[in-house]
């Protein structure tokens, strides 16, 4: 029925009517956001809401329980301690953020970004009050499939962060929705943002032997079938809604940044494999 309806009404009144319709939603959203509270001192922050979560479209998962998963990688692999000075790219709703504070104390310093600016409205009022060392910057960086209407671009964005001045960063599902030139400039950022002895978390979809194989017997979640420059994607449409990367491709964009991988890649379940670590593909790089 929805689709006989839709077959008869013009393609540009079917564009206005969900341009509207998203409209109405975000600014429900932003209504409810602004009708919530601020958390009382010495509480602890608290999930964020179910409408939030479906309006920004996060995975699956126990939020609470992968934060701490990724919280204990940032301390095995990253080496992140007490008084630690990290930025979070693509923090969204805090996920990582909050298991994390308690691991930084109130020496560290926390910086999260993220394109969308309801995510971070959440995390400037259930998260800075209750830890005033966690700061929270919108980033406007046009993305495709996540936020079509930003105004800036990946290409030239500078990391909110001076030379030199960060223990680690952590990109978690945020490459596996950028193009090359794009992950480049992240690339770059991220060697110019990082101490010398410093250590970066990011997260890939990344193409291999094992990985093409799991593919073609069917048992992975994306198919990535459609070259698109570079780097390949499940949805020719909207690229940017999933893109993989071929291992020798991904090692030489990290080498022309001059970072070296921290070996070896601990190769995620995304592709149907048995022996993983998490989801995606992550890899741990530090500065040559």
């Amino acid at each position: 029925m929805y689709e006989r309806v839709r077959a008869i009404i013009p393609a540009p009144m079917l564009r206005l009517a969900t341009m509207a319709r998203r409209s109405y939603r975000l600014w429900r959203v932003r209504q409810r956001l602004a009708g919530m509270p601020e958390p009382e001192p010495g509480s602890q922050p608290v999930p964020p809401p179910r409408f939030l979560v479906d309006w920004l479209g996060i995975g699956g998962g126990d939020f609470g329980s992968i934060g701490r998963q990724f919280v204990g990688y940032l301390r095995d692999y990253c080496d992140v301690r007490d008084g630690a000075s990290v930025l979070d790219v693509g923090c969204g709703l805090g996920r990582i953020a909050v298991p994390l504070a308690q691991h930084l104390g109130s020496e560290g310093t926390y910086m999260g970004i993220d394109i969308s600016s309801e995510a971070i409205a959440w995390c400037r009022k259930t998260i800075t009050p209750l830890y005033p060392n966690f700061r929270f910057q919108v980033s406007d960086i046009h993305n495709a499939a996540y936020n079509p209407k930003g105004r800036m671009s990946a290409t030239g964005f500078t990391f909110p962060c001076a030379d030199g001045a960060l223990t680690c960063v952590f990109a978690i599902s945020v490459f596996t929705h950028m193009r090359p030139a794009e992950v480049e400039c992240y690339l770059e950022q991220i060697a110019r943002v990082l101490r010398p002895t410093g250590k970066y978390l990011l997260t890939f979809f990344i193409l291999n032997d094992e990985s093409t194989r799991l593919i073609r017997e069917g048992k992975a979640q994306f198919a990535f079938a459609h070259d698109v420059g570079g780097c390949w994607t499940a949805n020719k449409a909207v690229p940017e809604a999933a893109i993989a990367y071929a291992e020798p491709d991904l090692r030489r964009m990290l080498a022309d940044a001059g970072l070296d991988v921290v070996e070896p890649i601990r190769y995620g379940s995304w592709c149907g494999r048995g022996n993983y670590t998490s989801g995606q593909d992550m890899v741990i790089v530090r500065r040559t």
